[in-house]
């Protein structure tokens, strides 16, 4: 790109707009505060029995309206030479479900509690559906205004700054519940605080100035663009290659959810070593950040996936040889990380490397993935390529819940030795994409 105080700009406000959104999501936080929320409504309704399955619902539809949407609205989104006046009005209208939830929850307080859960679920949903859209248009505008070689260091960037407001996030949430507030005035707090942070990210990305591409391509209509999806996959080996190997990432990380209930269950950790977990989980991943990126600049986004996975492949493989660490003693290399843990067990100082390495894994992983999607995407058909990817990737987040299904199946070692086989399996996949050096600038 020659216009670079253009480039300047529209980075920066990339960066701010990632960095920002990741903060909001960390006090909406759809892993610990929604289902807590959801369970403490379910209980007041009398639908105690259902609180997991309302909780896993609310999760799921969240993922699924921001990955299904994509290939169904591509071909609107390719046919505009400019997509951002279409992301600015889907995230008008993203804003809006959580407006309109901020005033459910004001309105109806714990009064309605099962009135307030199907409302919830409702918004929340459409809340992906339109980040789903304007996710699609954001891809194309991030393609065009971005080059390969300033990529990694973009995403990365995003998930850096993004990571360590992740950290204050904990902290306002920690405040906020810490105040005794009566439900469910706690919870629209850090609902209304979410909302503004992440109209501000919104915002931030709306002030972009696009790039003129390459003319849109004429519609052709919703059920004749979908039949276009089948014949990508047919015809383009890298592009079917890379499906496999997000399949192999999402089998990889199955068993991560499940790291905690194993250390908790089998290993016995003391509960105070749940928030060491997550401590490691998050710094790992910031702190590995500055290399993924810039390996993804200098090296190309196909040496960073079969890193990251090799990475990742690790974290399930650690459990599994734990239980031949003597619990006794505790010399040796494992003494380093007790100023970490302040645990005086080597099991427990040994275990905490499965978090630090899916941290890593997974960090590699992410910065690595978005990049190469754009490398591989021809930029008249981008959303397409963008759109297909992401829809064939929703089904994929059905793979935890069959993770937990194998567990009272069989054992946690089992699951955990799928993912370490599906880790060294994606690894060799990666390692037959086409290479994609990202120039650098």
């Amino acid at each position: 790109m020659a216009n670079r105080p253009l480039l300047k700009r529209n980075f920066a406000l990339g960066v701010a707009n990632g960095a920002l959104y990741h903060f909001g999501i960390a006090i909406l936080s759809p892993e610990v505060i929604l289902p807590v929320y959801i369970a403490a409504l379910a209980s007041m309704g009398g639908w105690e029995g259902a609180a997991n399955v309302l909780a896993g619902l609310l999760s799921m539809i969240l993922q699924l309206g921001w990955f299904l949407p994509q290939l169904f609205v591509a071909d609107l989104i390719q046919s505009k030479p400019y997509k951002l006046p279409i992301y600015r009005r889907a995230s008008v209208l993203r804003v809006s479900t959580l407006i309109l939830l901020i005033v459910m929850v004001w309105a109806l307080g714990a009064d309605h509690p099962r009135l307030l859960i199907v409302a919830t679920i409702l918004l929340l949903g459409l809340y992906g559906v339109f980040g789903g859209i304007s996710g699609s248009a954001f891809m194309d505008v991030v393609g065009k205004s971005i080059p390969p070689g300033m990529r990694g260091r973009f995403f990365g960037l995003r998930m850096f700054i993004g990571g360590l407001l992740g950290l204050v996030a904990g902290q306002i949430v920690r405040f906020i519940q810490g105040l005794g507030l009566p439900f469910p005035k706690d919870h629209l707090i850090l609902f209304a605080l979410a909302a503004s942070v992440l109209s501000i990210a919104l915002l931030c990305f709306s002030l972009v100035k696009e790039p003129p591409g390459i003319e849109g391509v004429r519609r052709v209509g919703v059920w004749r663009h979908l039949k276009r999806a089948p014949s990508i996959l047919r015809t383009d080996r890298n592009f079917r290659r890379f499906t496999l190997v997000r399949l192999g990432f999402a089998f990889t990380a199955m068993s991560t959810p499940f790291f905690t209930l194993y250390a908790v269950r089998v290993l016995d950790v003391p509960p105070e070593m749940k928030g060491t977990f997550i401590s490691i989980l998050a710094l790992s991943g910031i702190i590995s950040n500055p290399l993924w990126s810039y390996l993804s600049d200098k090296v190309g986004n196909r040496v960073v996936m079969i890193a990251g996975a090799g990475a990742l492949a690790l974290s399930p493989v650690i459990p599994l040889i734990t239980r031949f660490i003597p619990s006794e003693g505790g010399g040796g290399i494992l003494s380093l990380l007790r100023p970490l843990t302040s645990s005086e067990n080597p099991v427990h100082n040994f275990y905490c490397l499965t978090f630090m390495t899916a941290g890593i894994g997974r960090m590699g992983y992410n910065i690595a993935n978005l990049s190469y999607l754009l490398d591989i995407s021809p930029e008249k058909e981008r959303p397409t390529y963008v759109g297909l990817m992401n829809t064939l990737t929703a089904p994929m987040m059905l793979i935890p819940m069959l993770g937990g299904y194998l567990i009272d199946l069989t054992a946690f070692e089992v699951v955990f030795a799928i993912s370490a086989l599906s880790g060294f399996i994606t690894m060799w996949l990666a390692s037959g994409l086409e290479g994609k050096p990202s120039p650098s600038i």
